[in-house]
């Protein structure tokens, strides 16, 4: 584990097949760019592979390790495999490249029935086919040509790897007009092909699974921002409905509010977001709103956008929203143009006003480097760093982000033509660019040559051609581009049932478990309401069940005042006069169980929790009935965990029934921590792999940063253990028996998972916490016999 734990990066491997044998080999996965190190670093990787002649995409059974003291590792080919896939449904945590001939392979599988490869996988050979394109390890031709099978793809996995890769091309190629506009053409006709699908199962299906759901969300975002017209026309519908005070879908809010500020273009509509922003309590609606605002082609209105963040407290903008105000106007051209020229013409203001306004300044310049293009775009920041009126500490900063204009400059000077002649835009393309074989590639085969033609190329394509004994490949295929998308983790669980009359419909929607008191996540609910009974007549019957326990969890707004603590609170909804309460009066554990302590216990909480339990000058009385009162740490440890010093010997099923809670994490991390020092055994230290969702992020956040970041949920990145120590699970690896929050004394097998933070980072360890102590929250289904609360 030591090169996983402690060594930066992670490793692609390269596949070739020689006569009868795979020969692998492997090395540290890097962008190219005009520094690019060299780097030996190597792994344990342990290794999966299926072939055509066998698909057995279920069987993750390694195959072999391969070793950092190995320079390769060689494995016995079947005859005739056909083509081969490395990394079984994308388990291991390294990136695969092959040789051109089974790319070609894999690709007119692919074209021809593409179910026949693990979904999984097929996003897996789209997404590392357009990495190692970036990283100078696979000709740009191979990732267009994988992804215009997307065309015939049905599920939406591989439609989401394919959007970040085309993505960077986009913002890229904006350097020259033609191909910037060809690009675009091109992608936007294959992404109205998948939302044309999403849409129709949503809308014509009436499909709620919540995937697709979102799905339709990302999807409609991405086609609009290519102008797709299929996509506009009926997103448009969407917000004309709304303009008239229809309700519609949540789903496609995101898109609709877009597109209707940027085709009407008026300051009433773009001001009728502002209000909608600074009015709604639902934060997905107002997440909504703060998007669309940035989609005005006005700069006069973008830059009064902007310009907000000066008002401070008193403005509409909220602090907490300044960097999703600046990511989303550098999202278009127009709004990218006007951001730099906010941060040239304002630097001075933003850093003495702002209270954070050095990081601010940082924020926004970081943006401009990584999305300028343009040669007016690159002199404004150029010039702005090499600006002697400019702060010394801020120069530095701003010089490191300038890399990445120098990053992006290489490569659009190094693959533009190769990827403008191959995304099918346009003809005559020849082999003789394409890059030469390394040592890794198989020497003595026959180049494949694959000629595609199509006389619709933005709907579907010819069958591929059969291999040919040539040296010559024309590529005519279309590819895909830009990607904006949001996550939705709200459950859906709907019953539409018509009884007796049918001119009456009864829509009934269940909810359960999500922030206790919380008026925006019920809100929320009311607003993803997917499912919309159509009837003859107007009278619609909505219920709506949702299970609260008030007491159990404290509401809690991030960064927010007890005034908006209140104000989220479900009793200042507007919801809260329809709302009819059904409250539990039997204990069904002590009913079926016939525990008497257990019902006194039960009782007596719930005294303290109605208020009607003794006080004493604002202070419960604690009885012997509640439990023993100790004064230090130390004691109530002791009270727990007698003789705990020789954990090894316990009992599994003793330290399972037992638990320390307390209200927060950090509470519970200091006395697992002294209770772990008391343990006799030898410690085992396992340390995570961090790095940033997005390469170009890596500049601002080191690895040491994240590191220290110990996001709710998240296991540590300093993860110690001891023999015998009580660990909980964070992370559902096999319910309902292997579970989030799950204690329980059994043997069972943990494997590394890698784990993804919503806004910044992954972190690959183990998804365990020491549960000698833990929180409150965390015990909430726990059987535990003896439990002490500090």
């Amino acid at each position: 584990m030591k090169q996983w734990t402690e060594q930066a990066g992670y490793p692609m491997i390269n596949v070739v097949k020689v006569n009868d044998e795979f020969i692998i080999s492997q090395e540290r996965c890097l962008m190219d760019t005009p520094d690019k190190i060299i780097d030996s670093s190597r792994w344990y990787v342990g290794i999966t592979y299926t072939t055509e002649s066998s698909k057995n995409f279920e069987d993750l059974t390694l195959a072999t390790w391969c070793k950092p003291t190995m320079d390769n590792c060689i494995l016995s080919a079947p005859q005739d495999p056909g083509w081969f896939i490395f990394n079984i449904q994308s388990a291991g945590f390294y990136r695969v490249n092959y040789d051109t001939d089974n790319w070609s392979l894999l690709i007119r599988q692919l074209k021809e029935t593409p179910e026949k490869i693990h979904v999984l996988n097929r996003a897996q050979l789209i997404d590392d086919s357009f990495f190692l394109a970036r990283a100078d390890q696979l000709h740009y031709s191979f990732p267009l040509r994988i992804s215009s099978y997307l065309k015939i793809e049905d599920d939406v996995l591989p439609w989401y790897s394919v959007i970040h890769g085309y993505s960077y091309l986009i913002e890229r190629m904006r350097r020259n007009d033609t191909e910037y506009s060809d690009l675009r053409e091109c992608v936007s006709n294959l992404a109205g092909i998948i939302y044309k699908k999403t849409e129709d199962k949503v809308v014509k299906e009436n499909n709620t699974d919540h995937v697709i759901l979102t799905s339709w969300n990302a999807f409609s975002v991405w086609a609009c921002e290519l102008n797709n017209e299929m996509c506009i026309q009926s997103v448009f519908d969407y917000y004309t409905k709304w303009q008239n005070g229809e309700k519609i879908p949540s789903d496609i809010r995101d898109a609709a509010f877009c597109v209707g500020v940027h085709i009407t273009n008026k300051t009433s509509t773009w001001e009728q977001m502002l209000n909608l922003y600074k009015t709604t309590r639902s934060p997905s609606e107002k997440q909504s709103a703060q998007t669309a605002m940035a989609c005005t082609e006005d700069d006069m209105l973008l830059s009064r956008y902007l310009n907000y963040i000066f008002e401070g407290e008193d403005g509409p903008i909220r602090k907490q929203d300044y960097n999703d105000v600046f990511t989303a106007v550098s999202s278009t051209p127009k709004g990218l143009e006007v951001l730099i020229d906010f941060l040239v013409q304002n630097l001075d203001r933003i850093t003495k006003k702002l209270t954070d306004g050095n990081n601010t300044a940082i924020f926004i310049y970081s943006i401009c480097a990584s999305k300028a293009a343009l040669d007016s775009e690159i002199t404004k920041i150029k010039n702005l760093k090499d600006d002697p009126k400019t702060p010394e500490n801020l120069r530095k900063e701003f010089n490191e982000s300038y890399k990445q204009v120098d990053n992006n400059l290489y490569w659009f000077n190094k693959y533009h033509e190769i990827v403008n002649q191959n995304t099918g835009c346009s003809q005559g393309y020849t082999t003789t660019d394409e890059p030469q074989k390394t040592s890794t590639q198989k020497t003595q085969s026959t180049t494949e040559i694959i000629i595609e033609t199509s006389t619709e190329p933005t709907i579907r394509e010819t069958t591929l051609s059969e291999r040919t004994d040539t040296s010559e490949s024309i590529y005519t295929e279309t590819s895909d581009t830009t990607w904006s998308e949001r996550i939705d983790t709200t459950t859906h669980v709907y019953t539409d049932t018509t009884i007796g009359d049918p001119t009456k419909s009864t829509h009934t929607e269940s909810t359960t478990e999500h922030s206790p008191g919380d008026t925006t996540s019920s809100e929320h609910k009311d607003t993803t309401t997917h499912i919309y009974p159509e009837t003859e007549s107007a009278e619609t019957t909505v219920t709506k069940y949702t299970e609260h326990y008030f007491k159990q969890t404290l509401l809690v707004i991030p960064r927010g005042s007890r005034a908006d603590e209140v104000k989220a609170c479900i009793k200042a909804s507007y919801l809260w006069p329809f709302i009819e309460q059904l409250s539990l009066n039997k204990n069904m554990r002590v009913y079926l169980g016939g525990d008497v302590t257990a019902g006194k216990l039960s009782e007596l909480l719930l005294k303290i929790g109605n208020g009607d339990f003794p006080e004493l000058t604002g202070k419960l009385v604690i009885t012997k009935d509640l439990g023993l009162v100790v004064t230090t740490l130390q004691e109530l440890i002791v009270q727990i965990y007698p003789d705990i010093s020789d954990i090894k010997n316990k009992s599994m099923d003793s330290l399972c029934e037992r638990a320390i809670l307390t209200p927060k994490n950090n509470r519970a991390a200091v006395i697992n921590e002294i209770l772990l020092k008391s343990f006799k055994e030898t410690d085992m230290e396992y340390k995570s792999i961090d790095m940033v969702l997005k390469s170009d992020d890596t500049v601002h956040y080191p690895v040491e940063f994240l590191n220290a970041l110990n996001p709710p949920g998240f296991p540590a990145h300093r993860l110690v253990l001891k023999v015998g120590t009580p660990i909980m699970l964070l992370q559902n690896l096999h319910p309902p028996k292997l579970c989030n929050g799950c204690a329980q004394g059994e043997s069972t097998f943990i494997p590394l998972l890698s784990l993804n933070y919503p806004l910044k980072f992954k972190r690959l360890q183990f998804p365990i916490k020491v549960s000698c102590a833990m929180t409150i929250n965390k015990s909430q289904g726990q059987s535990l016999k003896i439990a002490e609360f500090t």
